[in-house]
């Protein structure tokens, strides 16, 4: 009996293993039995023409069914006229291909990943565990539906936002570039409510119907691209906090409302700004809308639409903010410079601190830092305008020139590109004690009239005068401080007549340079100087300049104060050996005419010889 036993028990666990061994050969012909199918034509989701049992094969395969790993490719468009299958494996749509959907059919898959277009045009619900919309691929939303699939999104990647009417979907997540454009909207829509705004690449807003797109209050919204308006309205509630929108591109508007209702607004940009139409319109005379550009390279402004109410800008520290061409006109209500950072002009009629001219036209206060950075870089002959007195670094390029409005005082580097700088006796250029030229000039851009230097350290001016470039330096002997202040200006003319002195035996009659202690506390400034000839030919210079001397005017004598000429090619410079202890005119002289500068005939008396 007890072997019995033993016999149906053994028995019995024979029978147990080989029912476990059916259901474990079951369980891999049920795996077995899942396939793949691959479009091989466009057309319907439950057509067999559609399918094919591998990539590019021959049409005739059963429709995707639970399981089945299901690939549109081949540039074809598959329409989804049925709901598919519980759960699918996966459906990957191929670059160049597209699926779209209809009616309220539903999508069921454990992973979707897109590299073509999913064009989502059902109210039906998409069930999937993971989805991804990768570079370049695009998945559009053209249907009113308050759902938009959550998903991984590629930074190139694109989200159409097409079909909204009434519904408002939440649109917190990270985003590659989202696009907005629902011409039969009728209801507010936005991310009010449902989290930030956080785009990898570019926020475009084409059409809101009736209504808006309204980022959320009180938070940042981060546009890792461009933002770009044709058309439709965004509108900042600012209700009861502030928001920011941070714009890490450029920001692009050439139609529609960009509007702030209720309180202040910031938009932070980092590229350029280019407001072509449509109008920005802050809420009130009292708040409106702050713009800062706080970008690493230049920012070009580019003008065209129309501002209402309080629009404010700022250039940040260390930021360029460059004016586009002569017609640029930067409207709204205040525009700071802050200090270290860098404006760009190119109206004709440079800045101004009030009036309706020059490019920037706000109607409140107009702040350009006294420790910022200038450059007129226009097209067209510029003046400064009255908007500067004193800055950090001064730029001049210009190929048609600038004209000084008023004293400008340069403490940083002033840097000749191309263009003449005009100066006057009302209108000076005074390079400040710790200040610099970048260069000494060159015959396509230099100061032409007066300019000045404070300070006790050596500086050439980059001066001249007829198309001609004649830098002329100085070097502090003795009584200098960090106030003295000197002053230079270059004649391409006749040095003025004088009696010649010991040592003198002519003076240039083709050019001369003006130097002068304008400023002086102890009137006992001292300093040698040097004249500086980038065309020996034209200024008369010939030999080896030995016998070159210094010649300085006191008293209606012109007087040798030395002299050391250094040629290089057909350039040279002369120095003085002495210091001047008087300001006056300067000019290169010849101490036994060797050096065959130009000399002025007195008398003349000839006789013919015959033989």
């Amino acid at each position: 009996m007890k072997t019995m036993i033993l016999q149906n028990s053994q028995g019995n666990n024979i029978l147990k293993n080989i029912v476990l061994f059916c259901f474990y050969l079951f369980g891999i012909h049920s795996v077995a039995i899942s396939s793949n199918r691959y479009s091989v034509a466009t057309g319907n989701w439950n057509s067999t023409s559609t399918w094919s049992a591998t990539s590019g094969g021959s049409s005739g395969a059963t429709i995707p069914v639970s399981g089945d790993v299901v690939f549109i490719e081949g540039n074809y468009t598959v329409t989804l006229n049925a709901n598919t299958a519980n759960t699918l494996n996966s459906i990957t749509i191929a670059t160049g291909s597209t699926f779209t959907t209809t009616n309220n059919f539903t999508v069921n898959a454990t992973t979707i990943t897109v590299n073509g277009v999913y064009n989502n045009g059902s109210t039906g619900a998409i069930t999937v565990t993971t989805m991804r919309v990768n570079n370049g691929a695009t998945y559009q939303h053209d249907v009113n539906s308050a759902t938009i699939p959550s998903a991984t999104w590629g930074a190139s990647s694109n989200c159409l936002i097409t079909g909204i009417v009434s519904t408002k979907p939440p649109i917190d997540q990270n985003f590659g570039n989202l696009t907005w454009n629902c011409p039969d909207q009728t209801a507010e829509f936005g991310a009010n409510g449902s989290g930030t705004i956080n785009i990898q690449g570019n926020l475009t807003i084409v059409n809101t119907g009736t209504k808006f797109f309204h980022p959320k209050d009180n938070v940042t919204h981060t546009i890792g691209g461009d933002f770009i308006q044709t058309g439709g309205t965004l509108q900042f509630m600012a209700n009861p906090a502030n928001p920011t929108m941070v714009i890490n591109g450029n920001f692009s508007k050439s139609a529609g409302l960009f509007w702030t209702k209720n309180e202040d607004a910031t938009v932070q940009i980092a590229g350029d700004f280019s407001f072509t139409g449509g109008t920005i319109q802050g809420v009130s005379a009292s708040k409106g809308f702050n713009f800062i550009f706080n970008g690493s390279d230049i920012q070009t402004f580019t003008s065209g639409g129309t501002f209402v109410n309080i629009v404010n800008w700022v250039v940040n520290s260390g930021s360029t903010f460059q004016t586009k061409d002569v017609n640029t006109v930067i409207g709204g209500t205040t525009f700071t410079v802050s200090s270290d950072a860098t404006l760009g002009v190119s109206s004709s009629v440079g800045i101004s601190q009030t009036g309706y001219f020059g490019n920037i036209q706000t109607t409140g206060t107009r702040s350009f830092a006294t420790d910022a950075n200038y450059i007129y870089n226009g097209t067209t002959a510029q003046i400064t305008g009255s908007g500067l007195s004193q800055v950090k670094n001064l730029s001049i390029n210009n190929p048609m020139g600038v004209t000084l409005s008023t004293n400008i005082k340069v403490n940083g580097i002033l840097t000749l590109t191309t263009g003449i700088v005009k100066t006057s006796a009302t209108t000076l250029l005074t390079i400040g004690n710790s200040g610099s030229s970048a260069n000494t000039g060159s015959n396509s851009s230099y100061v032409d009239g007066p300019m000045h230097k404070i300070g006790n350290t050596s500086f050439v001016f980059p001066i001249g005068k007829g198309g001609i470039n004649a830098p002329f330096g100085f070097t502090p002997f003795s009584g200098f401080d960090v106030t003295t202040e000197m002053s230079s200006e270059y004649f391409n003319i006749a040095a003025p007549t004088g009696n010649h002195g010991s040592g003198i035996h002519n003076v240039s009659e083709i050019e001369y340079w003006d130097i002068n202690r304008y400023s002086d506390v102890g009137n006992n400034a001292q300093c040698n100087v040097t004249m500086y000839f980038n065309d020996l030919t034209r200024s008369g210079i010939a030999g080896d300049g030995s016998d070159l001397r210094a010649a300085h005017l006191i008293a209606g004598t012109w007087t040798d104060f030395g002299g050391t000429f250094v040629k290089l090619g057909n350039t040279g410079q002369l120095s003085s050996i002495n210091p001047l202890t008087s300001y006056s005119e300067e000019a290169p002289s010849s101490g036994n005419g060797y050096s065959s500068l130009p000399i002025e005939l007195d008398d003349f008396k000839a006789k013919v010889r015959r033989k």
